[in-house]
């Protein structure tokens, strides 16, 4: 979410004592002027652009009246966009500062998925990221996600993810492991996992099987 910086209470109270001096005559003449710059930071100069371009549309509005929802609407509309701070610098500017996402993995139509939950197209290569495959939602990926990154098992050591039609997951390590995981209690499995590579550590195994309940079937 947004965070609006400003000092909305002194300002309220410097206006409220500025139209208090003043009679009705002048009352009906006053006016404040309208957003006539905005500054964008945080991603590529193009996007930083573009961003500041689309913001525009505010600037028939003065800093009192910036339709908040509109902004965020902006802003969102780029999938690089992590979250955001909007500071108003009066009397007729606003600086927003961004925080661009992180790409997690790769999927196999050569999208990314970022840490803010949104698939990304980009032409920029990025090298080391898993790649994910299978017919899965960002909801799915996240919650096992999760779950990796509470055990001891490293997200980085993935080569390869796959989430199959069963509902469950296969990991490919970067050594060339095949972990095939159960459809459910995967922190048990992943506990089970740990403390049997910890006393498999020298062996040269090739499938590591954690389908059965409390058990490990190997492939060497």
């Amino acid at each position: 979410m947004p965070q609006f910086k400003n000092k909305k209470v002194l300002i309220y109270i410097f206006l409220f004592l500025m139209i208090g001096t003043i009679n009705n005559k002048n009352l009906a003449n006053l006016s404040f002027p309208n957003l006539n710059n905005i500054i964008v930071s945080g991603l590529d100069e193009k996007s930083n652009l573009d961003i500041a371009r689309k913001l525009n549309v505010l600037k028939v509005n003065n800093l009192f009246f910036i339709d908040r929802s509109k902004i965020n609407k902006i802003i969102n509309s780029n999938n690089f966009v992590e979250k955001f701070t909007i500071y108003k610098i009066y009397p007729s500017s606003i600086e927003v500062k961004i925080e661009k996402t992180r790409l997690i993995i790769k999927t196999a139509d050569d999208n990314y998925i970022g840490s803010n939950g949104k698939f990304i197209k980009t032409n920029e290569q990025i090298n080391n990221l898993p790649i994910i495959f299978g017919d899965f939602n960002v909801s799915d990926f996240f919650f096992f996600k999760e779950i990796v990154d509470k055990s001891n098992f490293k997200f980085e050591n993935i080569d390869k993810l796959t989430f199959l039609p069963s509902k469950r997951w296969n990991i490919e390590t970067k050594n060339g492991v095949l972990i095939k995981l159960p459809k459910e209690k995967l922190i048990e499995s992943f506990e089970l996992l740990d403390v049997f590579i910890k006393e498999k550590k020298n062996e040269n195994l090739k499938i590591i099987d954690l389908r059965q309940n409390s058990q490990v079937v190997v492939d060497g």
